[in-house]
This record gives structure tokens, sequence and C-alpha cells, in this order.
């Protein structure tokens, strides 16, 4: 990562990445093998970074497993896929020009997607990343120009005092990928607003949350052993990245189910949380988190019920409707009747829904799977009900 501070040295980086672009291949299909060539690399490495895991936050087994699970997943066809969706070819030449992508310390594959589509994009490409991922960040970025021959892409940061270059950086881009709050999308929006001539096209994509919906009537006749898979899968959801990112789950909703098959589930995701920890072990947790949490577990000890163990909670009795939550593996659940969850579906964006019934939710952009499934994505999908390549390459 480069700390940026004066304009000479960001346009010295622009220059840079823009003569390095010339050795990225030319044809779409070829920059995917190369993004796999590079992420294979980066994740073989991983296990010789001892102290990498704790500088990002997250244990061992965690990186290890969910980047291999993550980089395996991206196999030739699913970028067959995501081509045929963006409605693109693979043997197309088409470049993009100057672009960056800012993201913050979200859950990993987020990072490893955006690396992704600046590869495939194939022109010179700035990120600005959170200060967790940027460890893990460099890592890639130097297996990726071990791989490539060329280093058309750079990491960068820049403090308070240095925001004097926000404003030539941004007159710089072609285009900007942007994923942030409300108030950050607002902020660059604002700056983008009260810059003359040429600005960035901006691909924006905002906060989302994500829910657990589970219809009562599939479950009807459901063994105890059938039960027990399931809190397996939502024991999974809520760990993996530690519940960090847009995809992970912080409630779940027994929709048109009573209290007595939600102590079921309760139990059996307690059961499997316990049994997963070993497996995952959680990583860092801010104070604040760890404070949070402990606040909702007590107010669901005295209200509902509680489940917990060194590095989870997941409790009844508290507020069902609000879909954020302190994280640190803090679940909520609670059985509600389908009018009540339709309608408090409508409160905030969607990015992920787990689910089990049969007649799913709709929500605008959202991805509905199996639970198990939440945090387990592939290139060929749309963001947020969005294109993402086309944008950056101009079409």
């Amino acid at each position: 990562m480069k700390q940026i501070a004066q304009t000479d040295e960001l346009a010295a980086l622009l220059f840079h990445v823009k003569q390095q672009a010339g050795g990225l291949p030319e044809r779409l299909d070829d920059r995917a093998k190369l993004a796999v060539r590079a992420l294979t690399r980066w994740q073989k490495g991983l296990g010789e970074q001892l102290t990498l895991p704790q500088r990002a936050g997250l244990s061992l087994p965690i990186l290890l497993e969910g980047a291999g699970d993550w980089v395996a997943a991206q196999r030739p066809e699913r970028f067959a896929a995501l081509f045929a969706l963006e409605g693109l070819q693979g043997n197309s030449t088409d470049r993009a020009a100057l672009g960056s992508t800012w993201l913050g310390d979200g859950a990993l594959p987020a990072l490893l997607d955006a690396f992704v589509f600046a590869v495939l994009a194939g022109g010179p490409h700035l990120f600005r990343v959170g200060r967790q991922q940027a460890p893990l960040f460099d890592l890639l970025l130097e297996a990726f120009a071990a791989e490539a021959g060329c280093e058309p892409f750079a990491s960068i940061r820049w403090n308070r005092a240095g925001d004097r270059i926000l404003r030539p950086l941004l007159q710089a881009l072609d285009h900007l990928t942007l994923y942030g709050s409300s108030e950050t999308l607002a902020n660059i929006e604002g700056e983008l607003a009260g810059m003359q001539g040429q600005t960035p096209r901006l691909i924006a994509f905002g906060h989302r949350s994500s829910l657990l919906w589970i219809e009562a009537e599939a479950l009807e006749g459901a063994t105890e052993a059938e039960i027990g898979a399931l809190g397996q899968a939502i024991a999974t959801d809520l760990s993996l990245w530690d519940q960090r990112g847009c995809m992970a789950p912080h409630t779940l909703w027994l929709v048109g189910g009573d209290e007595a098959l939600l102590a079921r589930l309760l139990d059996a995701a307690g059961g499997a949380m316990h049994r997963l920890a070993a497996r995952w072990p959680a990583g860092a947790v801010s104070r604040e988190t760890v404070e949070q949490s402990f606040l909702l577990g007590e107010q669901a000890a005295f209200a509902g019920s509680l489940v917990e163990g060194a590095e989870f909670r997941i409790m009844t009795g508290v507020d069902a409707r609000a879909r954020r939550g302190p994280g640190g593996r803090t679940l909520r659940m609670a059985a509600v009747s389908r009018d009540e969850a339709e309608l408090w579906l409508r409160d905030e964006p969607t990015s992920t829904i787990g689910f089990v019934g049969r007649a799913a939710p709709s929500a605008a952009g959202a991805r509905i799977v199996a639970p198990g499934q939440m945090q387990a994505t592939t290139i060929d999908r749309l963001h947020d009900g969005q294109q993402r390549l086309r944008p950056m390459l101009g079409r």
C-alpha cells in the first residue's frame, strides 16, 4: 500500500500504472485466466504468512479455508456465464481507461471480487481498501505482478491531511467503483457535482443487510437430524468471515412459526456454533462490538432465550425488526407473521436472503440462496442487480 500525500506523488503513480497496463492480455478471456492464476498463487502463499491473519483480524483457519473455497469456485464456466450476463464476448479486446475501486473492511470475498473485475477490465487501476484488508491485498498485488509481469495496479491511501489529492485523483479517473454507506456515497456525489470539466463515471453500491428467512411450513414434520442440519447451515453463514460484510446475516425470521419451533432452531444453531468454534475460531473483535453484543445478550436473557459461547451469541426476545447488529457472531431470532416479514423487508436494501420455503420473498437486487450458502459467492452474478464490467469498459 502506498501512502500518497502530494500531487506529484500521485502523478508519478498514475504515470507508472498507465505505462504498465500495456502488459495486460488483449483478450477478455485471457485476462480471466490471468486473474485465476494470480488468485491461486496468492492463496497458496497465505499459509506462509503466519502473522498476516492477526493483522487482518481473521483467524488462520477461516482465512485459509474461506479463501481456498472462494478461489476454487471461480471456474472457467463462471467467467463464461459472467460474460454472457454482461453481454460480452470472451474474445473481446475492449479495455478500460484509468479506474479506481474504493471499499472498506468488509468480508474478504468482496475485495477479491473487486480485484477480478479490475483484471477483466484490462486497464490501469488504483484501489483504496480498508486498513485490515490492506496486508492481504498487498500480497495479492505481488502475486498478480509475478504472474502478469507488469504492475498496472496499486493500492493507495491518504490521510486527512492528504485530502488535497482527492480532486486531482477524481479528475484523472475514467470511472470510480465505490462501495460504502449512504453518507460516503453522498459525499463523493457532492464532490463530483462541485467539479468542473470531466468527472469519472460513478459505479456505486451502497450498504445492504442480509437475513435468514425460514418458513415454518417447510419444516413441518422435520426430524431432529434435519433441524440439526439447518442449524449447521445457519452457523456457517454466521461464522464465515466473522459476520463481516453485507452478506452476513444478523437476523433470522421464522415466518409463520411458533415459539416451540423457534426454540428447536435456537438449540440447533447454538449447538452447531459450539462445534464450529474449534474449526473456525473467531478473529479480532472490537471492544465496541463486544460491549454491544453483551448488552443485547443481557436483554435476551431477561426477555427471551440466549445461547452463547466465548465467540458467539444467538438469542430470541429482542427487536427482530432490526436487520443490522453489533457483529461478533451475534444473531437475533424471532417467530414472525408473513405480513410482518414482508413489511419489514422493505425497511432497507437487502443483499442476500438465506431462504427455506416454497415462495421466496421479493427484494430488489437480492440474492436468494439456501442457508449455508449466503457467503459462498461467484463472479457470475449481478451486484445489487447491476452490471459491473460493462460500466468499467464504458459500454
